[in-house]
């Protein structure tokens, strides 16, 4: 008895006779197709399960169950059913089961190619001979006779078959649908109808093109030291390893990049994305220029530039080279480099001073650029001054100078105070006064002098005053004229006068 089933199905053979006293029934399965006539005992099984002997179980009432057969244990098993009751000779069949394998289509790869190339897409399959195998492109069948653009090279292998489906002139429609590997063997033919047993697998061709161009590049915010950037981008299948950057300068200087992080779903046909990355580190109040470049290993596409001007801030730049002069007793020049740009355009410089023996707040002139130098009038003689400057913009002050001394240059003193008169006889005469302080002095101050002279006398006669020069603060006029009156003035002198 022949029976023929397929690789990994069920197999039930039935092994009975009628006799008294009733028989005994045994099972035997061949050794290996290699040795004829060895067999080994089937023990028999009450259990649901398949017992150790093969997977084949084997009950009292001589059904033999093989819940799936494989032919990975052989393409071809016999085996034995004995039947004896101890009266004469027994009774034996011999069954043989051909075990069939299927069609089976190994995993295929996808394939890329470049536009304009040629591609190859592979099918393995293994099973029983005969098989066949046809490729379809989407719902149509290939065949190279009718369209030269394919060609199909079919050849056996230790296991099966190989299939090569080449594609030349490769275009952007061919990678729109997939390609259908079927193959098929164990075919039944009858006269209405033929069943086979069949496999398919889906590969893909994936054409290789330059990736589509960046649109619609925009500003969609921005402060002093960043920029973000948006922009919409389509993305096919074949461009899963699609690298996209944005390339940036300023005005004159060198190309930056940023990569930018794009995943999407690679088994998608066709990806429309709404992408945005900011760019970070810039400088203020400046103008870039931005691409945004998407990349494959075919080629680039570059969107349109982009020119953006950064916000300002406040001046981080101090002015340089800063020369402080003294022009008289109540002037100073400053002088500096002219800063033309610290984070935006600079529109000018607070010039601040103060008395450098009192500290505290400046008092701060503005002056607007393009000036670079400028005159405090109206300053105390010989006095000590700290002069400070700072650079302004439109969004706000800068840090500010260290200070610079300077002293104004000398003046004539103040005339002192508190003078008084002490008659010592009738010729002698005893004056003092107030000491100057350094701020009336307005000067290095040398000493003091004093001018005397008869009030009925006119007191431009120079010829006719009496002149002391003296550094204390008290004097003694003697030598004068009986009961007469006399002017008196007391004046400092210091290095640039009296």
């Amino acid at each position: 008895m022949d029976i023929e089933a397929v690789d990994g199905e069920r197999v039930v053979s039935h092994c009975e006779a009628d006799a008294y006293p009733p028989p005994t029934i045994s099972w035997k399965k061949s050794v290996s197709p290699g040795r004829p006539g060895a067999y080994v005992d089937i023990p028999i099984s009450t259990k649901t399960s398949p017992t150790q002997q093969n997977h084949i179980l084997y009950f009292p009432n001589g059904t033999l169950l093989i819940p799936k057969v494989s032919v990975e244990e052989g393409k071809h098993v016999t085996l034995v059913c004995e039947i004896e009751n101890g009266i004469g000779s027994g009774l034996s069949k011999l069954i043989h089961i051909k075990i069939n394998a299927p069609v089976k289509i190994q995993p295929g790869r996808n394939t890329t190619v470049r536009r304009g190339g040629t591609g190859t897409l592979r099918c393995g399959v293994s099973g029983d001979h005969p098989l066949f195998v046809t490729w379809l492109h989407g719902q149509h069948e290939i065949i190279p006779l009718i369209n030269p653009k394919f060609h199909i090279i079919t050849v056996n292998t230790s296991d099966g078959v190989s299939s090569e489906l080449t594609v030349t002139n490769v275009h952007g429609e061919d990678d729109t649908l997939p390609y259908l590997c079927i193959a098929k063997n164990l075919c039944k033919f009858t006269s209405s109808l033929v069943s086979c047993k069949t496999d398919q697998q889906l590969i893909w061709l994936l054409v290789l093109e330059p990736p589509e161009i960046p649109k619609d590049l925009i500003l969609l915010s921005k402060e002093s030291r960043f920029i973000q950037l948006g922009w919409k981008f389509t993305r096919r299948r074949n461009d899963v390893s699609t690298r996209v950057s944005i390339k940036y300068k300023t005005e004159g200087g060198p190309w930056n990049n940023v990569v930018v992080n794009s995943s999407g779903d690679e088994n998608a046909e066709v990806q429309d994305f709404n992408m945005s990355e900011i760019v970070k580190d810039l400088r203020p109040a400046t103008i870039y220029h931005f691409v945004v470049i998407v990349q494959n290993i075919i080629g680039n596409s570059e969107s349109k530039q982009l020119i953006v001007r950064t916000d300002g801030e406040q001046p981080d730049d101090i002015p340089k080279n800063i020369l402080v002069t003294p022009l008289s007793p109540t002037e100073i020049k400053i002088e500096w480099d002219n800063l033309l740009w610290s984070n935006g355009d600079v529109l000018g410089y607070n010039v601040g001073h103060r008395k450098s023996s009192e500290g505290g707040h400046y008092y701060f002139s503005t002056v607007e650029s393009p000036a670079y130098e400028f005159v405090i009038r109206r300053l105390d003689p010989f006095t000590r001054f700290e002069i400070a400057i700072r650079a302004f913009n439109q969004k706000g002050q800068g840090p500010l100078s260290k200070p610079y001394l300077v002293t104004t240059l000398e003046s004539t003193p103040l005339s002192p105070n508190g003078l008084s008169c002490y008659t010592l006889t009738s010729q002698k005469i005893r004056i003092s006064w107030n000491k100057l302080s350094i701020e009336e002095s307005r000067g290095i101050l040398k000493g003091y002098k004093v001018y005397l002279q008869r009030a009925d006398i006119d007191f431009l006669l120079k010829d006719e005053l009496l002149v002391m020069n003296t550094s204390d603060t008290t004097a003694i006029l003697d030598s004068l004229s009986k009961y007469t009156t006399y002017e008196i003035q007391i004046v400092g002198f210091t290095n640039k006068g009296k």
